[in-house]
């Protein structure tokens, strides 16, 4: 390889080393299907990354967030991060957005171990959506425990049937524990019908 020939591979290939490391991987990752390219391709998409960052808000700080919300925003953006820096940081300022007047996510410390779990797990397709939809879903699931009478306590029953009672009602516990609980009182009224039940 002749001085020159080396000389193109360095104007083609830009130096990215005056940015920081998230935006350089995202950069980075947004050109891999042209590294297979060859030099001047992956070089061309970098150029184009650079380019675009011109003018460009970059990726907001989210250091000001809970941990909680924080994460869900990263992961309702996750798919933005193949797409560079920009995309990815549009995404986030999308999100920072949405939750300007949003009440957010609510504290479920208050309920028992059960219900918090079974609220979570009913919201779970939502976390992908970001900490608006989340916590939109979890007030959902709050309004809904109102004046409904919760999960009934199984610890009355023996082992087996308290198994079969929790194992019959299982594709209810992703509905919250609301469903979850109505369920669980159908399989005990259904108990009393047994022959040999009081």
């Amino acid at each position: 390889m002749n001085a020159q020939t080396k000389q193109d591979l360095l104007i083609s290939i830009p130096n990215l080393s005056g940015y920081d490391s998230e935006t350089r991987v995202l950069m980075e990752r947004a050109c891999v299907s042209e590294r297979g390219n060859g030099p001047v391709a992956y070089g061309a998409c970098l150029n184009r990354q650079i380019a675009s960052l011109q003018g460009a808000p970059g990726i907001p700080n989210l250091s000001g967030y809970d941990s909680e919300t924080r994460l869900l925003m990263e992961r309702a953006c996750v798919s933005e991060r193949g797409n560079g820096p920009v995309a990815y940081g549009a995404c986030l300022s999308r999100q920072i957005a949405s939750l300007q007047g949003a009440p957010g996510i609510p504290n479920l410390s208050g309920y028992d171990n059960e219900t918090r779990l079974l609220m979570e797990r009913a919201c779970i397709s939502e976390r992908g959506n970001g900490p608006v939809a989340y916590g939109a879903c979890l007030n959902r699931q709050i309004a809904s425990l109102q004046g409904a009478t919760g999960i009934p306590n199984l610890s009355g029953y023996d082992n087996e049937t308290r198994l079969l009672v929790e194992r019959a009602c299982i594709s209810e516990r992703g509905n919250g524990p609301v469903a979850y609980g109505a369920c669980l009182r159908r399989q005990i009224d259904s108990l009393s019908t047994l022959p040999g039940s009081q």
